[in-house]
């Protein structure tokens, strides 16, 4: 498993496949300066090596060399990596070795890999035992049955808490844009909500990849500036003008303050930046202006239930009419 040790502390991290850095407290691992990025830097296994790609506005460095933005460099046994000026943010490769299935501690520690039908430790077997089911995914099994575990999933046992790692990057599956979505573009959006408003589930089509980012509260963000920017593309608003909202006022909308829309919109970026595969770039969802913000120009498809509610094509108008903001009536 990859390893990355603090220049100043000493303190050891073991790498995800696909591992964030950032100033936000979300991040997999938080970089507690000024001069950090919410969403600073992040490194990714590619399949044959670990890569690292600045997300961030002041830049990073591997072995004093700032890391161009947008070109992802390759890391190699030894590197020093520097995510800000500050000497405490800087970290040394230590291994370089693929992910792998393990259970990261949450209160600090060494992490336990996962191998074999019970890798677990003499003393944890005792509350908990894990297996690798036929197919491929790992099973919690306790005395009332077995359950699928998701990669980021908690899990206590031994009187500890610990993190679910499961060493690949699960959201992304081969498919056809044109096929799945029936929407031209190189990046396309597939929204579907619960009638009762309650649940928001999102797939993301980025290059020919369809990437199951499942179900978020703050897909329902991204669905409520989707359904604003279709329903003014069908009451004939420039494209200029479409969709914009001032942040307060979305924020009421769905019911939370301020902070917490920036900290929805933060999980956004953070998770579409963990899911896009090498090599390509992470797309950016949500548009900004001062005090406002909308869904960027990108083909999108909303259903509720079972039934498509609208579209969204930059290229013509759409078909279905809008339709009322059911959670909030």
């Amino acid at each position: 498993m990859a390893k990355l040790s603090n220049c100043a502390s000493g303190r050891s991290i073991y790498l995800r496949a696909q591992h964030v850095f950032g100033r936000d407290p979300l991040s997999d691992t938080l970089l507690d300066s000024p001069g950090a990025s919410r969403l600073h830097a992040a490194i990714h296994w590619t399949g044959q090596r670990w890569e690292l790609r600045d997300l961030s506005r002041h830049g990073s460095l591997v072995d004093g060399v700032r890391v161009p933005p947008g070109c992802p460099v390759p890391l190699r046994q030894g590197s020093l990596l520097s995510f800000t000026a500050d000497a405490g943010q800087r970290w040394r490769v230590e291994d370089l070795s693929g992910p792998t299935p393990m259970l990261l501690p949450l209160d600090g520690g060494v992490p336990v890999l996962l191998g074999g039908t019970n890798p677990l430790p003499q003393e944890l077997q005792e509350t908990l035992h894990l297996v690798l089911g036929e197919q491929g995914q790992w099973l919690c099994c306790h005395a009332r049955g077995a359950q699928p575990l998701s990669d980021g999933e908690e899990v206590r046992m031994g009187g500890r808490r610990w993190c679910f790692v499961s060493g690949t990057d699960p959201h992304v599956t081969p498919g056809s844009l044109s096929e799945s979505i029936g929407l031209e573009g190189p990046t396309a959006l597939e929204l579907r909500v619960s009638l009762d408003e309650e649940h928001a589930w999102l797939k993301l089509h980025h290059f020919g990849h369809v990437l199951d980012l499942g179900e978020r509260s703050h897909h329902y963000t991204l669905l409520t500036l989707a359904r604003m920017r279709m329903q003014d593309a069908e009451r004939g608003v420039s494209s200029e003008a479409q969709g914009w909202v001032e942040h307060g006022r979305l924020a009421s909308m769905l019911g939370i303050d301020g902070p917490h829309l920036n900290i929805q919109l933060f999980r956004l970026r953070q998770q579409i930046a963990q899911a896009v595969p090498h090599p390509l770039e992470p797309p950016t969802l949500v548009e900004r202006r001062r005090g406002a913000l909308r869904l960027q120009a990108l083909p999108c498809r909303v259903h509720r239930g079972q039934t498509l509610q609208g579209s969204y094509e930059p290229w013509r108008q759409p078909q279905t009419p809008p339709w009322a903001d059911a959670r909030s009536s």
